[in-house]
C-alpha cells in the first residue's frame, strides 16, 4: 500500500525534523561555538522547521487521500461479488415458481 507507506515516512520525517530542530537551536545557543556555526545552526533549524511545517500541512490531505481510496477498493471488491452473485440472485425466483 503506497499511501499508508507514504504516511508512515512522513510521520517519520516530522519526528526526525523535531530532533534536528530541538538539536540546532541547543546548538545556536551554545556559548562554546563559533558565530558561523551559530549562525549556520539557527538557519539549519529555520529551514528544517519551514520543512516539518509542510509535511505537517500535508498530513490530513495525505490521509484524506488513503481513506478515500481504502473506501474505493472496498466499492469495487463489493462490485465485483455483486457481479459473482447476481446470476445466481436473478435465477433463483425462477427456480422457485417452476
Amino acid at each position: 500500500m503506497l499511501l499508508a507507506e507514504l504516511l508512515s515516512e512522513t510521520g517519520a520525517a516530522i519526528a526526525k525534523a523535531d530532533r534536528t530542530v530541538l538539536e540546532q537551536n541547543a546548538l545556536s545557543l551554545d556559548l562554546g561555538v563559533t558565530a558561523a556555526e551559530t549562525r549556520q545552526a539557527r538557519d539549519l533549524a529555520f529551514s528544517t522547521e519551514l520543512t516539518r511545517d509542510r509535511l505537517k500541512l500535508a498530513l490530513p490531505k495525505l490521509k484524506d487521500l488513503l481513506q478515500s481510496a481504502l473506501a474505493d477498493e472496498c466499492a469495487e471488491r463489493w462490485l465485483a461479488d455483486y457481479h459473482k452473485v447476481e446470476p445466481q440472485a436473478t435465477s433463483l425466483p425462477k427456480l422457485f415458481r417452476s
